[in-house]
């Protein structure tokens, strides 16, 4: 039996009378992956620091064990992603940035934890309205003398007493960045365990949208807590660097690729590097800090080994493995046209 046209209109007007679906401001995403250590203190920290601001958080985690879901189920403002199977960081960025309905993305590590005040400094981040900007990180394991090491050796340049500005590289432990500019460049690399912001990073900067640096937004970094870890997580990263740069033209330092032999003459110029900045660091006892030099020595030759490592067997570890051909912007892969 035909329906009233009376009723169809009526319904027709109710629908055009609904209120329009609420658009965040600001996006939150999170790659997780057995991140059951860190994930709670990050989640608590952030819904305490994004009170009354107008956002949604997104949890991309790919630990298949349910976790991060009944974790959500405290905080309203947490959705979780759970895709089929496990994907790198990038991936989970690109997965949930997919997904993500703000005007602004904040990719936030799950290791990652937001200080007290960092709230204050993200809205004023957002009046300013920049393209992209990033913040520092603070030492999250003071107390742990491997946790210090990886902390110093691998973030002292974004610590809280670095210069505001724009860097040479910032990576994207913490990135906020406009919707439409993220949309504007190609998507991070899918295939790296390692490294993939390095890559996502040079794509911005060669368009024009090189992050920020804002010292006011500052995060606390649950670090590595056993030698062996570190000095293993230290080869990873920079084996991550050296692939990066064999691959993708245009990174800063990717002349090294025909200087491998010379590597070793590098490590000298790292450590007296980070001297230099534990030498500027306030807080720390001159004691710690000269244990801390004389700790990085084993720390930076592992990160130098893997950098060799990665110069000269560049496509040994992606994730997943794929087949790649080098293109005049790089090499062509799956992540190339994927949503970050």
């Amino acid at each position: 039996m035909d329906r009233d046209p009376r009723c169809i209109d009526e319904a027709s007007r109710q629908m055009d009378e609904s209120p329009p679906i609420a658009i965040p401001l600001l996006s939150v995403v999170i790659p997780s992956y057995r991140s059951e250590r860190s994930l709670p203190a990050v989640l608590e920290a952030l819904c305490r620091e994004c009170a009354g601001l107008d956002c949604e958080i997104l949890v991309v985690d790919s630990t298949g064990d349910g976790r991060a879901a009944r974790l959500a189920r405290r905080h309203p403002l947490v959705t979780v992603i759970e895709p089929p199977g496990r994907l790198s960081c990038g991936a989970a960025r690109n997965a949930g940035a997919s997904q993500a309905r703000g005007d602004y993305l904040l990719f936030l590590d799950a290791d990652c934890v937001p200080a007290e005040g960092w709230g204050r400094g993200l809205r004023e981040a957002l009046v300013r309205g920049p393209a992209a900007a990033s913040g520092a990180i603070d030492n999250g394991t003071p107390d742990s003398r491997a946790g210090t090491l990886q902390y110093w050796t691998e973030f002292s340049r974004f610590c809280p007493a670095s210069r505001p500005g724009h860097h040479s590289f910032i990576p994207s432990f913490q990135l906020l960045i406009r919707r439409s500019v993220f949309q504007s460049v190609p998507p991070y690399v899918e295939e790296f365990l390692m490294a993939e912001d390095l890559v996502f990073f040079t794509r911005l900067r060669e368009r024009g949208h090189a992050p920020g640096f804002n010292p006011a937004m500052v995060v606390r970094h649950l670090n590595r807590e056993s030698f062996p870890e570190v000095f293993r997580h230290l080869y990873r990263i920079g084996a991550g660097s050296g692939r990066a740069r064999a691959l993708y033209r245009g990174i800063r330092g990717s002349f090294f690729r025909w200087l491998v032999p010379a590597l070793p003459l590098l490590l000298p110029y790292s450590w007296l590097g980070l001297a230099a900045r534990l030498g500027r660091a306030p807080g720390l006892p001159p004691g710690q800090k000269l244990g801390l030099l004389l700790l990085a020595a084993p720390g930076l030759a592992c990160w130098h080994a893997g950098f060799a490592s990665g110069l000269l067997f560049p496509r040994a570890s992606w994730f997943p493995p794929a087949p790649a051909r080098e293109t005049a912007g790089g090499p062509e892969t799956a992540a190339e046209g994927s949503a970050r």
